[in-house]
């Protein structure tokens, strides 16, 4: 699986209608481009989660499965699935620093840092919203009893108003009661018009009370049975009476005690005799089962008595007093009442009386009883006392209700006259509960997802001594450590305590680190993937370039471990190992890719039979003419390894300031020869950046002094420059581009003074120091007049 060539890209960024012509890409792809030229954009577009709109501007790449070439116009192709990419954004997501935790924790790994900056942001919103919720719990506090203490203001009003109604007592009503009774609050347009103190003046005026009369008591005097105590009275037992027991009746129940106390041959703790069986049988014949039968029913009526009597003095006292009626009844209930009391009294005499004959007859069951003349307890007629209550509780009733109906449309009133505080109140008490419950909720839903992120699985984190064994390799010092600090986290330490504080270079090193090892952690093999990557020096030290290439080059293009576990070169006869299916390093850094072009250069032969092979490029941008006739810039290949005499012009840049020196010469050379508006705008997009660099490089030998300050180097440099016009024309550059720190793609590029100016640069370099002029040309087989010569 590989890929071949940009075919197309309609309209993204710098690419407008760009049609590249390079040759296809091969194994290993060195890419070498200053900043502005779309060198990041090209590493971006060959990442599968590219974003969409770039695919969605005709982007068309030539890729290789293995069943020859096609072209990919979806990022979803198996081919560019199998990209992986190192650049900027991969850093931002994959390296996540906590330099405010006091431990100096770092997290690595997309997925790992994803899930750890996702529980910082929500458990600082968890933090967030629980700060919250004492003051919303407050706020609806506060909204509640506001309510409430209207409700309970006016149910407080309304009772002292209307207490004399019975379901208007303090007792009964409150603000629960007001609460239940909003639904009959009066309309606005009905308080205009309701008289409110003819209602009260209704209510306030004391009427008399319905009267109630409880006659359970008196329902429940028991009926006088005259044929149940006649039949008692004459009943005489079937017993065999003792003489003796009959004169003496009053004797009889002590001796009818005493026998259930005795046996035969026992001695009488009265008399100390001896009670003989003889008298014991005596004694149960006269006390057999007809006289305890009728001993039994006796008691039983006696029963009822007493409770005839207990009812009706229990029921005297419940006769309502006279003054509770309504004056002109009080005379007639009176009489009434007088004469019903009577006629209790007397009944209650009556069952005293037969109370007293059933206990006599009792006394003596063996004589029959009379039936005392005339003795027939009657309980009184209520009717005519019970009508006359009747008519006086028509008549309250009649004012209660009258009454009930005024409280009532006063409770009414005084309710709709607050209806706008209380609809007020309520609202704003169940916005705070809103605010309050939705606070809440999102608490807990992100504890919930708090709870979920703490237990998902992770990626799988490198081994500590792996990566600290390869960032002393790469920065040239131990002194930074990482250490497991539980889960899938590092501990960061600096001479031993923790770091808190990373360089971008670090930064940058950690992920690199993190990125190669996870490349051997994938499910696809490193021999099918792609591996992309974009400026991994960008932020280092001059100082980690040699060490970052070291690593990219071991674990990437050629390990220095020979698969028989020897270090490399190693006689076993294996061949080399394949280890990415194919590379591509994109970079600004002029020495990593001066490192690289020899390394390349001087690639293993095992290497290349083993199948690898290398393109050396560089984007540039030149000036093209578009459909509509308007110049801009446009990115072009520019091929090292395919052009002519290439190698041996990259053997002589030995460095960037070489490289500045060849290209500043080769595009003024270009512009001397065949000199046309195209060329100028190609010599002026060298002029910002270019030349900028190339001349910080030699004024920081040729003014030491001033290194850093560019501007003061290059005035420094001007105060020796007699001609006028060339001084003229570094003042112009001095003023427009000192302080270009890159090239402005957004900035138009029609400079017709660029080419004097370029070789005006050269005429500084020449003038500051000869020596070094000629010795730069001689080196880079650049002809010094030509560089010097007027066009």
């Amino acid at each position: 699986m590989k890929i071949n060539k940009f075919i197309k890209v309609d309209d993204f960024r710098i690419f407008q209608q760009w049609r590249p012509t390079a040759n296809a890409f091969r194994d290993i792809n060195v890419v070498y481009a200053n900043n502005g030229s779309g060198k990041s954009t090209l590493a971006e577009l060959l990442n599968a989660s590219a974003p969409v709109d770039a695919w969605s501007r005709g982007v068309v790449i030539e890729v290789d499965q293995g069943g020859g070439p096609y072209n990919a116009t979806d990022p979803s192709d198996p081919v560019l699935s199998r990209v992986i990419v190192f650049n900027r954004r991969y850093v931002e997501d994959a390296f996540d620093f906590d330099a405010s935790h006091a431990r100096a924790l770092l997290t690595l790994g997309t997925k790992n840092v994803t899930r750890e900056r996702d529980l910082r942001e929500k458990r600082s919103l968890l933090l967030a919203e629980q700060s919250k919720q004492p003051a919303l719990t407050k706020e609806r506090n506060q909204a509640e009893r506001l309510a409430q203490s209207i409700y309970s203001d006016l149910g407080r009003t309304i009772s002292a108003a209307l207490g004399s109604v019975h379901q208007y007592s303090p007792r009964l009503y409150n603000a629960g009661s007001v609460k239940k009774s909003i639904s009959k609050a009066m309309t606005i347009d009905t308080l205009a018009t309701f008289d409110a103190e003819k209602h009260l003046a209704i209510v306030q005026n004391p009427g008399m009370s319905p009267i109630a009369l409880q006659q359970t008591e008196f329902r429940d005097i028991p009926t006088f049975d005259q044929s149940l105590l006649s039949n008692l009275l004459s009943e005489i037992p079937t017993a065999t009476a003792i003489p003796r027991l009959l004169e003496h009746a009053n004797h009889s129940s002590w001796v009818q005690t005493g026998l259930a106390i005795h046996d035969a041959n026992d001695h009488c703790f009265f008399c100390d005799g001896v009670v003989t069986k003889a008298r014991l049988d005596e004694l149960g014949r006269h006390f057999d089962a007809s006289t305890k039968n009728l001993q039994k029913r006796i008691k039983e009526f006696l029963q009822v008595c007493e409770r005839a009597i207990n009812l009706i003095e229990r029921f005297k006292p419940m006769l309502p007093d006279e003054n509770l009626l309504y004056d002109d009844l009080r005379v007639e209930y009176s009489k009434r009442k007088l004469q019903v009391l009577s006629e209790l009294d007397q009944l209650s005499s009556d069952w005293k009386e037969v109370k007293s004959v059933l206990e006599e007859k009792y006394a003596n069951l063996f004589v029959a009883q009379p039936v005392p003349q005339d003795l027939m307890p009657t309980k009184p007629d209520l009717a005519e006392f019970v009508a006359k209550l009747d008519e006086h509780n028509a008549r309250a009733k009649a004012y209660a209700e009258h009454v009930a109906t005024s409280a009532t449309l006063l409770e009414a009133y005084w309710i709709g006259c607050k209806r706008a505080d209380i609809a007020a109140a309520e609202a704003a008490a169940a916005t705070a509960k809103e605010h309050e419950d939705t606070s809440r909720k999102t608490a807990a839903r992100l504890a919930s997802e708090i709870s979920a992120l703490e237990h998902e699985e992770l990626d799988p984190a490198p081994s500590a001594e792996w990566l600290n064994h390869r960032l002393s390799r790469l920065l040239g010092r131990s002194e930074l450590q990482v250490k497991l600090a539980g889960g899938e986290k590092y501990q960061l330490q600096r001479h031993g305590v923790p770091a808190l504080h990373l360089s971008e270079g670090e930064k940058t090193v950690l992920t690199l680190l993190y990125f190669i090892k996870s490349l051997s952690s994938h499910s696809r093999t490193l021999a099918d993937s792609i591996i992309v990557i974009d400026d991994p020096v960008s932020s280092l030290d001059e100082n980690f370039t040699v060490g970052v290439s070291a690593l990219i080059w071991a674990e990437l293009v050629q390990r220095d471990i020979c698969r028989c576990g020897k270090p490399t070169p190693c006689n076993c006869g294996a061949r080399p190992k394949r280890e990415c299916g194919q590379l591509f390093l994109f970079t600004h850094n002029f020495e990593l890719f001066r490192i690289w072009t020899n390394q390349l250069d001087r690639l293993d032969s095992g290497a290349r039979k083993a199948g690898r092979n290398y393109r050396i490029l560089e984007l540039r941008t030149k000036t093209s003419t578009s459909a509509t006739g308007s110049l801009e810039r446009v990115p072009e290949w520019y091929e090292w390894d395919e052009a002519e005499g290439s190698k041996t012009v990259r053997s002589k840049l030995r460095s960037e300031y070489h490289y500045l020196f060849w290209r500043a010469a080769d595009t003024l050379s270009l512009c001397t020869n065949q000199s046309s508006v195209v060329d100028e705008l190609d010599a002026a997009v060298v002029l910002p950046n270019v030349c900028r660099r190339l001349l910080e490089g030699f004024l920081s030998f040729r003014f030491p002094e001033k290194m850093g300050d560019f501007r003061q180097q290059m005035r420094a440099a001007i105060d020796d420059i007699d001609d006028g016009a060339t001084r003229q024309r570094l003042v112009t550059f001095l003023h427009q581009y000192s302080h270009n720190e890159q090239v402005d793609t957004t900035r138009g590029i029609n400079r017709p003074e660029s080419v004097a100016i370029l070789r005006a640069v050269f005429e500084l370099i020449q003038i500051q120091d000869p020596a070094h002029f000629e010795g730069m040309c001689q080196a880079l087989d650049i002809n010094p007049t030509a560089v010097l010569a007027q066009s």
